[in-house]
């Protein structure tokens, strides 16, 4: 099971699909600055669901449902994807928090974990992440996890990004 102290990672579920969905779809303050920077419709949010969900507990890559343990409460999506920028394929861990549980923490925790994983378990040699420009905070969590600037992009289906990246090795 992958899990920190407080949280535990969570393939979807029937039992957490109306609060993933409630913040993808509704949510304009967390989604403003995620994904396609707006909320999603709920036919995207279904789409995104098939794709880049994970559903059953072995696949590695894709969001997982984020819980908190002592409440067993949904609080938002994490994982890692493999992801092409530049022409250079990379793995990349993200989350988005649902802003009730903002500024406590979880962020560096998860990505404490994802860190942890990668190099531990995926063996990988380099993480990376994106942030947008606009979203400060998300960013001073990805230096204090140690992660460098390393490019700004700009993709059709993420807007501007900023890339920030750490060796595992």
């Amino acid at each position: 099971m992958l899990e920190t102290i407080r949280l535990r990672f969570e393939p979807i579920s029937p039992k957490h699909l109306e609060d993933a969905a409630d913040m993808f779809c509704t949510n304009n303050r967390v989604m403003a600055s995620t994904l396609k920077e707006s909320v999603f419709t709920r036919s995207e949010f279904d789409s995104l669901l098939h794709t880049d969900f994970i559903n059953e507990q072995e696949p590695v890559f894709g969001f997982r449902c984020v819980i908190l343990k002592e409440s067993n409460r949904f609080i938002g999506v994490s994982g890692i994807h493999k992801i092409k920028y530049q022409d250079k394929e990379y793995c990349e861990f993200g989350f988005i928090l649902n802003d009730s549980h903002w500024g406590q923490g979880f962020a560096t925790e998860i990505g404490h974990h994802w860190i942890l994983y990668a190099a531990e378990t995926l063996q990988l040699d380099q993480i990376i992440a994106t942030v947008s420009p606009h979203n400060l905070a998300s960013r001073r969590v990805l230096e204090k996890l140690d992660m460098k600037y390393m490019d700004q992009v700009t993709s059709a289906d993420r807007g501007d990004r900023i890339i920030l990246g750490r060796t595992l090795s």
